[in-house]
């Protein structure tokens, strides 16, 4: 996670000299050449276990796309995966000054996951509501 945070974070000040408006920061073109640009440096292992193979953007919208690497989607009970994952995803993203960027200007994060066989396992999603309730 912490190689992702520093990656994506990098990519949007690299990108661009200065953070733009909160609604250029929004947009399809602006996230998904952020997009873009990290892709060119996947696949890239979260862990032993997590693979991050493709990143989209959209309009408010960055979706992650992780493969299991050792699990086919019947291995995983997603509730559980869920129940342990998102708080501590949900605390990277809101706290840390890498990717606090993206809920303070309006950006929801989508984490969705696939076993090795590329079948759907599950989905969440981190929203700027999520950081300030």
């Amino acid at each position: 996670m912490k190689k992702i945070l520093i990656l994506l974070i990098t990519t949007v000040f690299l990108y661009s000299s200065s953070i733009p408006n909160k609604e250029t920061f929004q947009s399809s073109k602006y996230l998904k050449e952020i997009a873009s640009f990290i892709n060119k440096t996947l696949p890239l292992y979260v862990d032993k276990e997590t693979k991050l193979i493709n990143v989209i953007g959209e309009y408010k919208n960055i979706t992650y796309k992780y493969i299991l690497v050792n699990y086919i989607k019947e291995e995983i009970n997603f509730l559980n995966l869920k129940r342990i994952l998102k708080p501590y995803v949900r605390q990277q993203v809101c706290t840390t000054a890498e990717m606090k960027i993206f809920p303070s200007n309006g950006i929801n994060l989508n984490y969705t996951y696939f076993g090795n066989k590329n079948k759907f396992i599950g989905a969440f999603s981190i929203k700027p509501e999520d950081c300030y309730i």
